[in-house]
């Protein structure tokens, strides 16, 4: 399927499988706006799943990419979400053959990843890396502000290191673009390839690291997140993952009303102005206080309620 030119579309429910360059386009850059993908399958068998291009405002919830393959006229196994201010989560990314998952290394001056959040997702059983991201020399220069967020990377590139994410940079200019890219509370069950060596995530986060190369990773875990392996279900009791996450964002000032200002409004949804959709159902403060969200102001850092 390819999508060009187009505005507040939702696909929601479907299932894709068995295609030859992929399964779902949407091209060229920059030229569709307002995009959810809601509860699919993506089942490559033949090909890759999803190539998102230069979009702006996406959600992408609820899916599951699977059964990616390197096949004939294919580029590759991999899933790009090149997107300015997108959302990624609540995704299941398993089972997916060939050298690449998801990719993040703008190859045009029109592939953006600029201020997108990716949480609460989980890839695990990939033959590759679930993520790589690669500055190239002379080329990349639209990565800015993406972060991950309570994801789970398991079980990963079994047949290599057992590398759950590979960063590497063409040189040393483009190490400032690399750390655009960071990582915070989650669980990497494995090696880290950091410029072609695999490393520990406790050493990505030791004070020596940070103090020569910034904090780009936070408070994430090295630890077996389940003996079942099974992250369609609520963690058992007892599991490392209970209250191992972290909140999405902080109010920055107290107060009433229906305006809530937040450190971090870039992980909401709200609506997109398409009918029939809602925002985000969100809990505000210690006591549990729920309210749905109206609208997001990103310049201003405010939720509408």
């Amino acid at each position: 399927m390819l999508v060009q030119y187009s505005k507040r579309v939702i696909f929601e429910g479907n299932a894709f499988s068995r295609a030859v360059h992929d399964l779902v386009l949407v091209y060229p850059d920059r030229t569709n706006e307002y995009f959810v993908f809601r509860g699919n399958v993506f089942h490559g068998v033949w090909t890759r799943s999803i190539l998102i291009d230069s979009v702006e405002h996406v959600l992408f919830e609820g899916n599951i990419i699977t059964s990616s393959y390197d096949g004939a006229r294919n580029a590759g196994s991999n899933h790009q979400f090149y997107a300015t201010h997108g959302i990624f989560r609540y995704n299941m990314v398993y089972g997916n053959w060939g050298v690449h998952g998801l990719t993040i290394e703008p190859y045009r001056d029109t592939l953006d990843f600029r201020r997108v959040r990716l949480y609460h997702n989980a890839y695990w059983d990939n033959s590759a890396v679930a993520v790589s991201v690669l500055v190239r020399s002379g080329v990349t220069t639209n990565m800015e502000d993406g972060l991950f967020v309570n994801n789970i990377f398991h079980g990963n590139d079994p047949y290599g290191d057992s590398r759950q994410l590979k960063l590497n940079s063409g040189d040393l200019g483009g190490s400032r673009l690399l750390s655009e890219i960071r990582f915070d509370h989650n669980v990497i069950t494995g090696k880290v390839g950091y410029a072609g060596v695999p490393l520990d995530v406790e050493r990505l986060q030791s004070s020596a690291w940070t103090r020569l190369r910034g904090e780009q990773f936070t408070k994430n875990f090295s630890l077996d997140p389940d003996g079942s392996y099974d992250f369609t279900r609520a963690p058992e009791a007892g599991s490392p993952l209970i209250d191992a996450g972290r909140p999405l964002t902080q109010t920055t000032a107290a107060g009433e009303g229906k305006v809530l200002p937040v450190a971090d409004p870039l992980f909401f949804y709200d609506g997109f102005g398409i009918e029939g959709e809602r925002g985000d159902l969100i809990a505000v403060g210690s006591a549990g206080r729920v309210a749905r969200i109206e609208k997001v102001d990103v310049e201003a850092g405010l939720l509408h309620l």
